[in-house]
């Protein structure tokens, strides 16, 4: 059962699913929806969407390592957008988002550009400005 959650409540688990967020992402993202899945009492998956510049942004999605391939990402991916369209993301793995029906877009690069000095980069993330239009394959 996927539950709203505070979204200051997800920096540590979002850090420990191995994204890349800075101490104050609740101020420079405007985060308008965080859900969380629950397993066994333990945060087992969260996704945010924010509202910046004009757009909502898919932000933040993470699955614990050993719970991917689960379902569990898609099922948060579904119900965070739910009702907000369209949402713009900088996808870490285009293949799963290509999945949920995202499509590599060169709208609002400005989003492009944030993870441009991450450290991430070209080494664990080879990252894609998508857009997902409310349509899933």
């Amino acid at each position: 059962m996927l539950v709203p959650v505070e979204h200051e409540s997800l920096t540590a688990f979002y850090r420990a699913a191995g994204l890349e967020i800075e101490d104050n992402w609740v101020e420079t993202c405007h985060p308008v929806k965080s859900l969380a899945k629950w397993e066994d009492g333990n945060l087992a998956a969260a996704a945010t969407v924010s509202f910046r510049q004009g757009i909502y942004v898919l932000d933040y999605i993470a699955v614990l390592p050993s719970l991917r391939g689960s379902g569990h990402g898609a099922e948060l991916f579904h119900a965070v957008t739910q009702g907000i369209t369209p949402v713009y993301l900088v996808a870490k793995v285009p293949p799963f988002f290509q999945k949920m029906g995202c499509r590599n877009t060169r709208q609002n690069p400005f989003l492009y550009g944030e993870c441009a000095s991450c450290g991430q980069r070209g080494t664990a993330c080879f990252p894609r400005l998508m857009k997902w239009k409310g349509k899933t394959v």
